[in-house]
């Protein structure tokens, strides 16, 4: 026995389900073991295999982003998946890491098998090419999480290895605080980086940014707004191992950032001209950070007695450290001749200045700290203060980042102080809204109170006021603030305010404040591509037709048909899903782009017009809020689902909706913006690929001003689809996610996209406790096998099949989850607009098919086979004679509970059977095990089928146990059958004789899969009684008399006697090789001898069936041909159909009394 284990590492991966395959020839063949990570993402798996190549995968499971503190089980609509390769030596023990990088290795070694390599060759070329390019084996070394542990005096190759995929989150958490919005921290996450990194490499065995499309031509991969580039792997991975290691509070290893510089160099160095061979195209070279920290200054206040000047300090990497030197001249001094007067010392013994670095925080790339100036100290450097000549300051800032780069000439940064007239500086805002009717005037004297004589303001041309002033504590000083409120009735387009303050020794301080009123709100204005006659592509609902172009106009939609609409606009799926901001400039922006492409899109112009009397601010200063919503056709209200906000493009950032480039006017306003909406998930988010036709969709367009004036909300409607297959899954499991993934050339299943379940709106307004559903698009491109499998979150649950809101149940099924291993889900090979229905039923199909798969040598395991196997497994559940079901779950609907409170067909049909034999599963766990569930049962039976394909309970473990009830071929057929003819009966009022007909179905299955039956032996119908016999003379009989005895079997009669004979069986009565045989027989004589009475039966046709058989007779006891007769026995044999015989019953005897008293 050997073993593989390791750890599953973006940052820890819990609780994800990590299978080992046999890799032969390319493919994945025999599961050889699975377990489950724990939460410090570690596994292990025992292997009984021989030497060979193997495939190791890790599923699901969710770990903590260290920057974001997010958890993160998802991203861009794709669960966790990473995988690794190996070549495995037989009873070794192998350490086998999966990460971004054993992920890229995995895309690497799948790269050389399409081009003609064999996989061992392959695997141990792609390996050694990353051993090459980092220094150390991804697949072996295990990675310290430095942002939990790993306390260290130096960094070893495992800090290295953890540094590098903590900065996949921190080049991440960079991209959400540039490109914010409501979907950017579930979009922007470091596993979405690592799938990047395999769809790259695996596409041409470099990473250069392209990956393969639906054409299978390469083309631009994007991480949102941004383009993927070499530089990715190389220089922005260097940059940030950099920026974590040096952050003390992110990097809590104690390690220090220098040990990390060649590292980073190394990476940094990938792609270029003389660097060690790389798969990273061709780049040029870049270094990783050659500047110092930009230091600047916050504000620019005036200073005054002991002030503070406030600097921020920002580096590419991390700022480590810095030195603040206060020099001084006489303003008289042209030759720019500054001497030192004090380098600021960190404690309290400076004369002129102190460091305070309360703020500041080394190794990180932005932080503040704070210089105390004792200003009147610098006075005093004054030698005549009678003269005008005065002392001029400044600070020298010699900042230092982590790697060493400093500015030797240091940033200068020369400040003004007044001691001697009062400081004004004004703190309220400079425009109000056109609705206000006052406008409050606040500032700070930079004076204390008991120094100022009195402070003045002069509104316009109006009288100069006095106003009071209330000290303010602003560290060591006390100064003076003033509020007043003025009415806003004299204000016009601006208004001036002339403030005057002055101190005890009659020192003056002016300022000028200039208030704009805004009285327009921002406007914008809505056209469509029928604008410049660029043509849509739309499709009509429910049409086979093929789609069409056709004209997209204000009145396409409207808020009261777009429920209604039957033309749908579609949408080239691949800009859907990627967007359009890889290789097209947003700040100017060309409309051909979309036109040319036939991408849906609006066109809005925003503006804030400056008119006479007005004050409107620049447009490009002005916020286009776009909120997204959606409701399924026909609900009542749209559920908000994103949101995205934008101001135009800066020098530094770029908008993140596109707009034509800004045309400034002479005063440097821009007079309007134009903005396109394009309907992708630039704007609309990642979930917008899950929203099919059966989707109304509103967009609520507004645009904001700084001063806080929003325009009214202007409402898009629209509907649309993709051309892309739409996939529906129904189930009673709530809040799970359904995965769609398509089957590689490897037999590996690759994630295509997912959704997670909610439940529906049943007709009385409340929600369905049996149906949950969710709908998704997918790219069937480079796949022609399908699955669908559900993960049951946490906090997934179900009713179980019961109607009561106390029946619901938390649930935990995942595919290869250590309590519950089991597929639910379904296989097909389509790729078509479907609706799929899972639940315990369609354990069947996976465990079968999956049974047939594994047991293929690699060499046949190919997509035409497993089609083949699928139709085999399917006719087992549905059109062989002696099929599972008669019907396929995964395909059929099940009854729901609005369903079964209608009227129920007197015959139900395939979707009340699909129902009815669920709840059987339910109704058995009810009287097995306390805790027991339906759920449990499918466990079961996917553990059993996916053995050996045989029902017969033994599992991988040996006997499966149910609750306390061992599996086997009965709990199969049998319990199931009859279980279901009681609920069909008792519940819901089913007649018998349908009820054991469809019960019967379940009991005698006997299913042949790939040639094999499924059941040892076949099965037996659920009834076991013989048909049932009534006799009973006639109430009125004319021509005779009947008299019955106590025990109303027998009967005394004279004359001529009627009777009725009814032989009943709800299985059916055989009419044909074992009819029923009616005699009657006469006895006579001393002693009585028999004799055949020769009586006739008659069949009353019209109160007979398949299943009741009503005979009519007459005995004459008077006929002359019954002498002496004393009595008279009526006798009956009759069988069902299944085979039960009553045997030879006598049912009566007639004594004959034809004398008189």
């Amino acid at each position: 026995m050997g073993s593989v284990s390791g750890y599953v590492f973006d940052a820890p991966v819990s609780g994800a389900t990590v299978t080992v395959w046999e890799y032969n020839n390319g493919k994945l063949g025999r599961k050889l073991g699975q377990s489950i990570t724990n939460p410090s993402g570690q596994y292990s798996i025992s292997l009984d295999s021989s030497s060979m190549p193997l495939f190791v995968k890790a599923e699901g499971g969710a770990y903590r982003d260290p920057l974001t503190k997010n958890i993160v089980s998802a991203s861009n609509n794709k669960s966790i998946v990473m995988s690794s390769v190996v070549n495995y030596e037989e009873g070794t023990e192998v350490p086998i890491m999966i990460t971004p990088l054993t992920y890229q290795v995995a895309g690497l070694t799948e790269y050389y098998i399409n081009k003609g390599n064999n996989v061992a060759t392959a695997i141990s070329n792609a390996i050694a090419m990353y051993r090459g390019m980092y220094g150390f084996d991804v697949n072996t070394t295990i990675p310290i999480d430095i942002t939990t542990g790993g306390q260290s005096s130096f960094a070893s190759i495992g800090h290295k290895y953890g540094a590098l995929l903590v900065g996949y989150s921190s080049y991440s958490y960079d991209l959400i605080k540039k490109y914010p919005g409501n979907d950017s921290e579930e979009l922007y996450t470091s596993y979405h980086l690592a799938d990047i990194g395999y769809r790259d490499i695996v596409a041409d065995g470099e990473l250069n940014g392209l990956e393969l499309d639906s054409s299978g031509l390469l083309k631009d991969i994007s991480f949102g707004q941004v383009p993927i580039t070499s530089d990715l792997y190389s220089h922005e991975m260097a940059q940030h191992i950099l920026i974590v290691t040096s952050d003390h509070q992110l990097n809590v290893s104690g390690t220090p950032v220098s040990d990390y510089e060649s590292f980073s160099r190394q990476i940094n160095d990938f792609g270029t001209s003389g660097s060690i061979n790389s798969v990273v195209a061709p780049r040029a070279s870049i270094p990783i950070d050659q500047d110092p920290p930009e230091v600047t200054r916050l504000g620019s206040d005036t200073l005054s007695g002991t002030d503070i000047i406030k600097l921020s300090l920002i580096d590419e990497i991390g700022v480590d450290s810095n030195r603040v030197v206060l020099e001084w001249k006489m303003e008289s001094d042209l030759d720019d001749r500054w001497t030192e007067l004090e380098e600021c010392p960190k404690d309290h013994s400076g004369i002129y200045c102190q460091l305070d670095l309360t703020n500041f925080q080394s190794g990180v790339r932005d932080t503040e700290e704070n210089v105390d100036i004792y200003t009147e100290s610098i006075d005093r450097l004054d030698a005549d203060t009678e003269d005008n000549d005065f002392v001029q300051s400044r600070l020298v800032i010699y900042a230092e980042d982590v790697i060493g780069n400093t500015n030797i000439n240091g940033v200068k940064i020369q400040f003004d102080w007044d001691n001697i007239a009062p400081v004004i500086e004004v703190i309220s805002p400079d425009a109000i809204k056109s609705t206000a009717s006052s406008y409050t005037l606040e500032g700070i004297i930079k004076k204390n109170p008991s120094e100022i004589q009195s402070i003045s303001v002069q509104l316009g041309a109006q009288e100069a006021t006095l106003l009071s002033c209330s000290p303010i504590n602003d560290g060591v000083n006390t100064w003076c603030k003033f509020s007043q409120i003025y009415s806003t009735d004299s204000f016009g387009d601006s208004t001036a305010f002339n403030i005057t303050a002055e101190d005890i020794l009659g020192n003056i301080g002016k300022d000028e404040f200039i208030v704009y009123k805004d009285d327009q709100l921002p406007r914008e204005t809505v056209s469509y591509p029928d604008e410049i006659n660029a043509d849509m592509y739309f499709m009509t609902l429910g049409g086979f037709d093929a789609s069409r172009l056709g004209i997209y106009s204000d009145y396409t939609y409207t808020k009261d048909t777009v429920d209604d609409a039957t033309e749908i606009l579609e949408i080239n799926f691949a800009y859907a899903s990627d967007g359009i901001a890889s290789g097209t400039s947003f700040s100017d922006f060309n409309i051909n782009f979309l036109k040319d492409n036939n991408i849906p899109y609006i066109k809005v112009r925003v503006s804030d017009p400056y008119t006479s009397g007005s004050y409107g601010s620049s447009a490009d200063k002005l916020t286009l809020r776009v909120d997204y919503f959606r409701k399924r056709t026909g609900a009542i209200e749209y559920d908000f689902v994103t949101s995205k906000n934008t101001v135009a493009s800066t020098d530094s950032v770029e908008a993140s909706i596109p707009h034509e480039a800004l045309i400034k006017e002479a005063d440097g306003r821009v007079s309007e913006v134009i903005y396109y909406i394009p309907f992708t998930k630039d704007v609309l988010g990642t979930t917008f690929t899950s929203t099919t036709e059966t989707y109304s969709q509103k967009l609520s367009i507004t645009v904001g001003d700084p001063s806080g004036n929003f325009s009214e909300p202007l409402d898009v409607y629209f509907r649309s689809t993709f051309d892309q297959p739409k996939l529906k899954v129904v189930t009673p499991f709530i809040g799970v996610t359904a995965k769609i993934e398509g089957m590689k050339a490897n037999n590996d299943f690759n994630s295509l996209k997912s959704c997670t379940t909610v439940q529906v709106d049943n007709n009385s307004g409340g929600k369905s406790l049996d149906v949950a559903e969710c709908e998704m698009t997918y790219n069937p491109f480079g796949y022609d096998f399908f699955r669908v499998v559900l993960q049951a979150n946490p906090g997934a649950y179900y009713y179980q099949w019961e109607s009561g809101l106390s029946a619901r149940k938390n649930i935990d099924f995942n595919y290869g989850s250590p309590s519950k291993i089991a597929n639910f889900g379904v296989y097909f090979s389509e790729a078509e607009s479907q609706v799929l229905y899972i639940d315990e039923l369609s354990t069947y199909q996976t465990s079968l098919f999956e049974n047939q798969w594994n047991g293929l040598d690699l060499i046949y395991q190919t997509s035409t086979k497993a089609k083949e196997l699928l139709n085999d497994v399917n006719s087992a559940l549905d059109t062989q004679i002696n099929s599972f079901f008669g019907f396929n779950p995964t395909q059929t609907q099940y009854a729901t509970n609005e369903m079964l409170d209608s009227v129920i067909p007197t015959e139900p049909s395939i979707n009340y059977q699909h129902r009815f034999l669920v709840e059987s599963l339910g109704d058995m766990a009810s009287r097995n095990a306390s805790g027991t569930d339906s759920i449990d049962y499918a466990v079961a039976i996917y553990d059993d089928l996916l053995m050996d394909g045989k029902a017969d309970g033994q599992g991988a473990n040996g006997q499966i146990v149910i609750g306390n009830q061992n599996l086997n071929e009965d709990i199969y057929r049998t319990d199931l059958a009859q279980t279901y003819f009681d609920i069909t009966t008792t519940e819901y009022g089913v007649e018998e004789f349908i009820a054991l007909k469809q019960a019967d179905h379940f009991s005698l299955a006997d299913p042949v899969v790939n040639g094999v039956r499924v059941f040892g032996s076949g099965g037996e119908s659920i009834d076991k009684n013989a048909p049932t016999l009534t006799l009973s003379p006639d109430n009125i009989q004319p021509d005779g008399v009947v008299i019955s005895d106590p025990t109303g079997n027998d009967f005394t009669i004279s004359g001529i006697v009627k009777s009725t004979l009814t032989i009943e069986d709800i299985g059916g009565i055989n009419t044909t090789d074992t009819a029923p045989i009616n005699k009657v027989y006469w006895y006579a004589g001393n002693p009585l001898k028999r004799a055949d009475a020769n009586i006739d039966f008659q069949l009353d046709s019209s109160k007979s069936n398949s299943y009741r058989q009503v005979y009519t007779f007459t005995i004459d006891s008077k006929n002359v041909n019954y002498p002496d007769v004393s009595k008279f026995e009526i006798e009956t044999e009759a069988q069902d159909i299944i085979g039960n015989n009553t045997g030879k019953v006598i049912m009566s005897s007639y004594f004959v009394d034809n004398g008189g008293p």
